[in-house]
């Protein structure tokens, strides 16, 4: 081994010592950040093995698939997804990704039986975190990057994923890029008055918004309780530019 390489293999077994414990059904734990400004990729495993194999078959040319918002499963991706799941005997594989501005965070956990929804939405709480954690050893080790090397176009990237988002999904809840707004706004205490006012339209239009927004998270209780079930779903982290790990 090179010595990027050995430092690599360190960074991955403290990486493993620091958080291996959180899922007990975890076969490994990834975090990378994509860089779209230096369109570089920082990344890091429980499982240097994986990281290998991942990485060494070039799929780094498709992570720019991986960066819509939200949980997304393997199970829904390319063929050569499916191999790599089917040669390491993984049943199922989840990506929480998280995009602010110029960024891309993926969080991803390999589990020996499917996810439960609601433990795929613990990725989001889970993100800042590993975050700390894996920017800490990038740090310590000196770990070299990776190339982004997307075969979708960069600036395509940046206007699909992150200013023309029409939908986004958080497991079975899917919002709106209007709703998605509605929520940030709320979340900076504008009121539906004024949020109406952001979004040319009339207040019952913009309460009407927020009630369907109440009923896709199943939310019958007061603001305390819907502020609880965004942060559930990983809603919250989606929308608040927080926890970010600067490079």
């Amino acid at each position: 081994m090179d010595v990027s390489s050995i430092e690599m293999a360190k960074a991955c077994t403290q990486f493993s010592r620091l958080i291996s414990k959180i899922y007990d059904d975890a076969i490994h734990i990834s975090y990378s950040v994509v860089s779209l400004d230096t369109q570089e990729i920082y990344t890091l495993s429980t499982d240097y093995d994986w990281h290998l194999s991942y990485w060494d078959q070039g799929l780094n040319t498709t992570v720019g698939k991986r960066m819509s918002p939200g949980i997304s499963s393997w199970r829904d991706k390319d063929e050569e997804y499916h191999h790599l799941l089917s040669k390491y005997r993984i049943p199922d594989k989840v990506d929480y990704t998280w995009l602010c501005s110029q960024r891309a965070e993926i969080v991803s956990l390999a589990c020996r039986r499917q996810l439960t929804s609601q433990e795929s939405h613990q990725l989001a709480v889970l993100r800042p975190y590993l975050a700390y954690h894996a920017h800490k050893l990038w740090l310590k080790h000196q770990v070299a990057t990776l190339p982004y090397q997307s075969t979708a176009a960069l600036s395509n990237t940046q206007n699909t994923h992150m200013n023309e988002q029409d939908h986004f999904r958080f497991g079975d809840i899917v919002l709106t890029a209007k709703e998605m707004s509605t929520i940030r706004l709320l979340l900076s205490f504008h009121s539906p008055k004024e949020i109406a006012w952001e979004h040319h339209c009339s207040e019952s239009a913009e309460r009407k918004r927020i009630e369907t927004i109440k009923r896709k998270l199943r939310c019958t209780g007061n603001r305390a309780t819907f502020f609880k079930l965004l942060q559930k779903h990983g809603i919250l982290d989606a929308c608040l530019n927080v926890y970010t790990t600067s490079l």
